[in-house]
């Protein structure tokens, strides 16, 4: 938990898996905000941004191999809880501490990709396609959709903790991996639908 402006701890009990606060400065109990969608698990951190607002990390599994955390935002005037399904970081994180002056920012990033061919690749099994690069100008994450006759069937994801070069590789579904297949055979063209998220929140397709 972190320290509010006038006083109480404000953040995570992972024992109700909630947010929560202190009912008052230097109390001994806490109340529940807003119950939280999913099993925070530790490490869960939290700090309050200079705006008021909680930034807050938890882990996303027990996973050692591949660690990661999710990278939430709440608003204790609102209630509202974002980034439940937005940032996910490719590190678990074991500190998070607000740096300055929250900035007005409501400009959407801007990117562009490299290459527009994808390669069907299969590893231990699973089939993806890709890489391709995309070009980011501030830290985020990039999302990406692959769309065969409008239909999205396949997606991904990957996240930059500073402006440059990414690479984005798509998980095609598994329902949708004879289709691919067959349009591959085809000569069939797909389309790749990629948008690119910042920390504000603001994004571009």
């Amino acid at each position: 938990m972190d320290y509010e402006a006038d006083g109480p701890l404000i953040g995570v009990d992972p024992a109700q898996n909630a947010i929560a606060a202190q009912t008052g400065v230097g109390a001994s109990t806490v109340g529940t905000l807003s119950g939280l969608p999913f099993k925070s698990r530790e490490p869960v951190r939290a700090t309050v941004a200079s705006d008021g607002s909680v930034w807050i990390a938890t882990s996303l599994s027990h996973d050692l191999e591949h660690p990661q955390s999710r990278l939430l935002h709440y608003d204790p005037a609102t209630g509202k809880l974002s980034g439940v399904n937005g940032t996910y970081l490719g590190v678990r994180v074991a500190a998070l501490a607000d740096d300055g002056q929250v900035a007005d920012d409501t400009t959407a990033p801007k990117g562009s990709i490299r290459g527009s061919v994808l390669r069907r690749r299969v590893s231990h099994g699973f089939s993806y396609f890709g890489p391709i690069g995309v070009k980011m100008n501030e830290p985020g994450q990039v999302t990406g959709q692959l769309l065969l006759d409008g239909k999205t069937v396949g997606f991904g994801l990957s996240s930059t903790y500073v402006a440059g070069y990414v690479d984005l590789e798509l998980f095609p579904r598994r329902d949708a991996r004879a289709t691919l297949r067959k349009a591959a055979a085809a000569h069939r063209r797909a389309v790749i639908r990629v948008t690119l998220h910042d920390g504000a929140n603001n994004r571009r397709t």
